[in-house]
């Protein structure tokens, strides 16, 4: 059980890293045009 939750906590925090990174990375753009 311990290591289903803690695969789920780490899909979960890598999606959002991602996400944000993504999110982050046009704000950028966007700012530098």
């Amino acid at each position: 059980v311990a290591a289903a939750i803690y695969l789920a906590i780490t899909t979960v925090s890598n999606l959002i890293l991602i996400w944000l990174e993504r999110h982050y990375s046009a704000g950028v753009r966007k700012g530098q045009l």
